[in-house]
């Protein structure tokens, strides 16, 4: 199989289960000069985030992947996800005005990544953005492994780890029972 047919198989699993979850799947997005394979955005209040967040997933293929392009595309996908960023209209002014979150989880799907990307993606902090995150996750097909930030930044670290175990519980896949 080749790069795209393993990416919509792959997207495809995923989203099944981000739908379940109440994810809405948006397929094919331009936006500016990417080109996005598949979006799941979910923008609720959640009170354990203190508000309102939106979560987004934005998938797209690289045939080859560099710590720059990496970060470019982490950079634009954040871009887009702020889109769903807005808090309730109309709104009126409470003594506690609630957070709106953006939590983006860019993830470039590749063949094979080359290990000084990978290493530099593992020991990496995300990208950093007040009230909101940017965890960039690369999926390898080869080895069917993800990829993400192994740090942990003082900044954001009390969502963080669970931002990152959503990562590894929605996009991991056991190609075992396949």
């Amino acid at each position: 199989m080749d790069l795209h047919e393993l990416s919509v198989a792959y997207v495809s699993g995923v989203t099944e289960r981000l739908k379940e979850d109440g994810f809405i799947i948006d397929y094919d997005i331009k936006y500016k000069t990417e080109n996005f394979l598949c979006v799941a955005h979910r923008r609720r209040y959640q009170l354990e985030y203190f508000g309102f967040i939106g979560f987004s997933y934005v998938f797209s293929e690289f045939k080859e992947l560099s710590v720059k392009s990496l970060w470019n595309y982490s950079a634009k996908c954040f871009e887009y996800a702020k889109r769903f960023r807005r808090l309730p209209i109309p709104f009126i002014p409470i003594p506690y005005v609630p957070q709106d979150t953006v939590a983006c989880f860019p993830v470039a799907l590749v063949l094979q990544i080359d290990d000084a990307t990978a290493e530099i993606l593992r020991y990496k902090d995300p990208p950093r953005h007040w009230f909101s995150y940017n965890i960039p996750a690369v999926y390898e097909f080869t080895t069917n492994k993800l990829h993400i930030s192994e740090t942990k930044p003082l900044k954001g670290s009390m969502w963080l780890g669970h931002f990152k175990e959503m990562i590894q519980t929605n996009l991991v896949v056991d190609r075992r029972s396949e």
